[in-house]
């Protein structure tokens, strides 16, 4: 069990590094009761939204409210800042002449940077709605141990080390029974890595 579920939080870090997505099924939304996050469904999301859903090729069979974001199939993060880069950068590329998809492509590929031969170190931290030990404890450990394994990738320019300051990636707790394990939001369009990823203690029974 702690493997899956190690295996699990490896895919949510992998999400806030390269942008992807995954389909989860969802119950009826329902207020959670930690961390004032509440999760509603959309009827009629925010145009910006699925411009940025049809560009990345995302389905999103469910669309809701996460906050003041949006939460994609259950377990994708997108942000209000991300939909402002995102439609930046297409008005910024539909307003010259010559480009095509392909190199339209490359601008928006949405992957952190990093300088050749030049180890990038991003940090992390796990806010205090993330138990750290008894009940849901295990999560710190499980989302520890996929970040370490990433760092024993060879020849990768990615680094990420745990802090209790600045961070790059937060990693909270929230409590749904209508949602998936856990949510991350991918990299912003500017480099960087997705600064938000959510585990739902709902399924700490699973731990």
């Amino acid at each position: 069990m702690k493997n899956l579920f190690k295996n699990f939080i490896g895919v949510t870090i992998l999400a806030s590094v390269i942008l992807f997505g995954c389909q989860t099924e969802i119950d009826e939304p329902k207020a959670l009761n930690e961390n004032e996050i509440f999760i509603e469904k959309i009827e009629n999301p925010d145009p910006r939204l699925i411009s940025y859903m049809e560009y990345f090729g995302l389905k999103g069979k469910s669309i809701e409210k996460f906050n003041n974001d949006f939460l994609v199939d259950g377990d994708l993060l997108i942000t209000n800042q991300d939909l402002s880069i995102f439609t930046e950068k297409k008005r910024d590329n539909e307003g010259k002449k010559g480009l095509t998809s392909e190199n339209q492509q490359y601008r928006f590929q949405n992957i952190v940077s990093y300088t050749p031969n030049v180890i990038r170190r991003i940090k992390y931290k796990f806010a205090s709605s993330v138990p750290i030990s008894g009940d849901g404890g295990q999560w710190r450990t499980a989302t520890t141990a996929a970040f370490n394994e990433w760092n024993s990738i060879r020849n990768s320019s990615l680094y990420f080390e745990p802090t209790t300051g600045v961070a790059d990636i937060e990693i909270s707790g929230f409590f749904s029974s209508g949602s998936g394990i856990a949510a991350a939001q991918g990299p912003n369009g500017l480099g960087n890595p997705g600064s938000q990823i959510y585990i739902n203690t709902y399924y700490n029974y699973l731990l």
